[in-house]
């Protein structure tokens, strides 16, 4: 479910080790800004006797529109356990520009690590509230305790190896530690990171958080 999952670093050196043994000479490993857990899998990649670029990303934009937590925005309330923590919620076509550019050969980023975030600090109340404005209905943020987010998913029936991973992840990741900007995307780009006003704005006109 996640880069730094259990198993995730032997998972990915042996994608990494067959990619190279067939003869791929870039890798580039998306892995999550301030993620202690996804070391392994980074470690892998840089392991695999390939020129590669790890790229950490910011919380996706995109985990409010798609996915588990769609739900829960379509419905007016999304729980979450991220308390009043401060993210620069990044889009993923960000993400995927940066990827592509890192992978050319002739990038220069060979052997670096980038780090990428949106243009600006936002808590998941903010965000919450920018959807809501652009949407024209009521979504509220209810901040609960990881833990008591981890019973909710195990009575959903995610694994309980799965859920222990994800209350680790969530009372570390969004404790603060990511509080801050990143300049990835002007680095490698030359331009700035698309804004969530604008994300919200665009999946509000699709339709995306309709009851």
């Amino acid at each position: 479910p996640d880069v730094g999952a259990p198993g995730a670093g032997d998972a990915v050196g042996a994608l990494a080790r067959q990619a190279v043994s067939l003869g791929v000479r870039r890798l580039v490993l998306l892995s999550a800004r301030g993620e202690d857990q996804a070391e392994p899998a980074e470690r892998a990649v840089r392991e695999s006797g390939a020129e590669w670029t790890v790229v950490r990303a910011s919380w996706f934009a995109q985990n409010l529109s798609e996915g588990p937590l769609l739900d829960g925005m379509r419905a007016g309330e999304l729980v979450f356990p991220a308390g009043e923590v401060l993210e620069p919620f990044i889009d993923a076509r960000d993400i995927a520009d940066v990827v592509v550019a890192v992978l050319r050969p002739d990038s220069g980023h060979a052997g670096r690590v980038v780090e990428i975030s949106g243009p600006r600090l936002l808590s998941f109340r903010d965000a919450v509230a920018e959807v809501s404005a652009a949407t024209g209905r009521e979504i509220r943020y209810v901040p609960v305790s990881a833990r008591e987010y981890g019973g909710a998913l195990a009575e959903y029936g995610v694994p309980e190896e799965e859920a222990e991973f994800l209350i680790e992840l969530f009372e570390t990741n969004l404790d603060g530690r990511n509080a801050h900007l990143s300049a990835g995307v002007r680095e490698v780009l030359g331009r700035e990171p698309r804004d969530f006003a604008d994300f919200a704005r665009e999946q509000a006109e699709a339709g995306v958080w309709k009851a």
